[in-house]
């Protein structure tokens, strides 16, 4: 019997335990469903950028706090803080990329003390004992969250994405500097240029490859359909394409389908044919460049590209980061910011991306800003909201990226992470497989939920979620239901504690509670907490981020 087969065959016997999808549903375990929701920058008055000032960390919440409570006092809606559990669940999912423990979870809902929020975000942004650095478990995350959208699931030489992975986490463990990060990805040579190579290579290994890679992850400006003729829905001419190419005209190495480590070099060269017509270096709203003797092309490119005279540069990297938080960038189109209308990017969002240029370009300090201000800590929408949006004060539901749901379940099953366990999904290619298969439907966005049926069928039938259903193999079901000084009611919060980083309604106490007394023998009571437990994972609930 094949490995499939014996799973199917181990599956079938469980399925004749468990409720009927009907009566889970009925006992209100299924309850997120996906919202339609629409953000648009409203209410805000146009006008040109103001200039802004440095503020120290916990200033830029205060400001936050500040232009969305006019917003909402102009509309006339009240905005309420989500409660501790949803708080707490949103932001290890956002920082770590996983749901919290238990314990974590615990310890979190009984600490009474008023700046609990913001002791936590930064107990998750910064490392334990340097406080120079950002944590590794933030930094591993926010180097899949941009690696995720600089190279998509899915694209030409996807499968490099992940050897790229390590050098973005370093810029996030080092907290360096977006302006800095940015060039050291553009100017990337030598040694440097070797850990960056798996990007180059993704993209095409070419100068058109990069110029359209480096034009929409930095600019917002998607370039991709300049190159063969005129753009025909922005204003990019053939000629903007191939001028910003020119500056990748004398870059070597990374080729596609080449390998990884190869070195990024270059030669001195500013010019590029294309169909017999030669372009020079030019940038893409401004006139040719002149590139001194003493830098290279990619470094004047590099150098204008982060300037902060830039309208684009700052202004696409907090619109990234407000919607790698919140759903939604401020201005919907991440990848076409070139195409946003004045009245979508300011003041707002042109005075926030001030403020983190004169911040020095400090990621950490504008996520910190983000995840503790009032908006971020907004409730998603619920079913009866015409729309999520900034004016109505609620979020989009965020759908789990493939990492983050395999993370949470390792987190929520207990599963073994140490390499020298052969059950140790992370390391023995379950966790490459499940993160691979849920790919192959992702969303173009966080809020956009297309994973749909295969990726809940593959929850429900895969071989991790058919061990945590069994007591002779479930780490957190043993402990669970084995635990002598749990009564029925405090195995129950503790598997809803596990799954949703919150307890049961009351509702749901109820039904579940009257579930479980029902069974006529202490056996088939063990097994309505196997049902439970499964319902829990597979619920929608567990794959959205509240």
């Amino acid at each position: 019997m094949s490995t499939s087969d014996s799973h199917e065959s181990a599956m079938d016997g469980t399925r004749k335990n468990r409720m009927p999808v009907a009566l889970i549903c009925s006992l209100g375990v299924c309850l997120f469903v996906v919202f339609v929701a629409d953000v648009a920058l409203a209410q805000v008055s146009s006008g040109s950028e103001r200039r802004a000032t440095a503020v120290a960390p916990y200033d830029l919440t205060a400001w936050l706090d500040e232009q969305f409570g006019r917003i909402w006092k102009e509309v006339g809606v009240e905005v309420p803080r989500v409660d501790d559990g949803t708080f707490l669940r949103r932001v290890y999912l956002d920082l770590h990329g996983r749901i919290p423990s238990v314990a974590e979870t615990r310890d979190f809902l009984r600490d009474e003390s008023p700046d609990k929020r913001h002791r936590l975000v930064e107990s998750l942004l910064v490392n334990g004992t340097r406080a120079d650095r950002n944590s590794e478990q933030f930094a591993a995350q926010f180097a899949r969250m941009w690696r995720r959208m600089m190279l998509p699931p899915g694209g030409t030489n996807a499968f490099m994405a992940q050897q790229f992975e390590p050098w973005l986490a370093e810029q996030f463990r080092d907290n360096t500097p977006y302006d800095q990060f940015a060039k050291r990805l553009v100017t990337a040579r030598g040694d440097d240029g070797a850990r960056a190579a798996a990007f180059f290579a993704a993209v095409g290994g070419n100068p058109e490859g990069y110029a359209t890679a480096f034009s929409r992850i930095f600019l917002g400006a998607r370039l991709g359909c300049a190159q063969c003729h005129d753009h025909p829905f922005a204003k990019w001419k053939q000629k903007d394409f191939w001028g910003l190419a020119a500056f990748f005209a004398g870059t070597t190495g990374g080729q596609q389908g080449g390998p990884a480590s190869g070195k990024i070099e270059e030669m001195r060269k500013s010019t590029i044919s294309h169909k017999d017509v030669e372009y020079a270096a030019k940038f893409l709203w401004g006139d040719q460049a002149e590139i001194p003797a003493d830098k290279l092309p990619r470094e004047v490119l590099a150098d204008w590209m982060t300037a902060k005279d830039n309208p684009n540069f700052a202004a696409v990297a907090v619109n990234r980061m407000w919607q790698a938080l919140n759903g939604r960038g401020l201005v919907a189109g991440v990848d076409d910011f070139d195409l946003a209308a004045p009245e979508e990017r300011g003041p707002f969002l042109d005075e926030l991306a001030g403020r983190f240029k004169y911040a020095s370009y400090d990621m950490r300090w504008l996520i910190r800003g983000i995840c503790t201000s009032r908006a971020y800590q907004a409730p998603s929408a619920s079913a009866d909201a015409d729309e999520a949006s900034v004016v109505t004060g609620r979020r989009p539901l965020k759908v789990l990226t493939s990492e983050q749901v395999f993370d949470s379940l390792e987190q929520a099953l207990m599963l073994p992470i140490t390499r020298s366990n052969s059950d140790s999904a992370r390391h023995n290619g379950t966790r490459m497989q499940m993160v691979s298969r849920f790919d192959e439907s992702v969303g173009d966005s966080p809020e956009e939920y297309s994973a749909g049926i295969p990726q809940v069928l593959m929850l429900m039938n895969g071989r991790i979620t058919a061990d945590a259903i069994s007591l002779e193999r479930s780490r957190t079901l043993k402990a669970v239901v084995e635990a002598p000084f749990l009564d029925e009611s405090s195995k129950l919060d503790t598997l809803f504690l596990a799954t949703l980083t919150r307890y049961p309604t009351e509702k749901e106490q109820t039904v579940l509670l009257e579930h479980i007394r029902t069974q006529p023998n202490d056996e088939d009571r063990r097994a309505a907490y196997d049902e439970i437990f499964w319902a829990l994972l597979n619920s929608p609930e567990f794959v959205l981020c509240r």
